[in-house]
């Protein structure tokens, strides 16, 4: 057996138990908050998703700065329900055809 001590830095955005913010809940919304894209009201009404126009510059550049500092962005009302649906409950059965297989093992 080969055993090895490396430093490392403790990721306090997936171990919240390891950093010093009080409540879980607050941190999520503002977590939240701050990835959020709020769409105008001429964005949701005269753009499809497809279609280039479906954000504004503002709404771009926001989204991009989002995605440089968390790596994540939230983009409300930007998919149809429908198809969010559709595409949650795909990935649901992929997640549980992944689960039979490792349980398998």
């Amino acid at each position: 057996i080969c055993l090895h001590k490396r430093c490392g830095l403790v990721n306090t955005i997936a171990c919240l138990w390891k950093s010093n913010i009080p409540s879980h809940l607050e941190y999520e919304r503002k977590m939240i908050e701050a990835t959020t894209i709020q769409r105008s009201a001429h964005e949701r009404d005269h753009a499809h998703y497809y279609s280039i126009h479906a954000m504004n510059e503002h709404s771009m550049s926001q989204a991009s700065a989002s995605l440089l500092e968390h790596g994540f962005v939230v983009i409300r009302d930007l998919f149809s329900r429908a198809d969010v649906e559709r595409w949650g409950n795909a990935a649901l059965r992929d997640f549980e055809s992944a689960l039979s297989v490792l349980k398998t093992r």
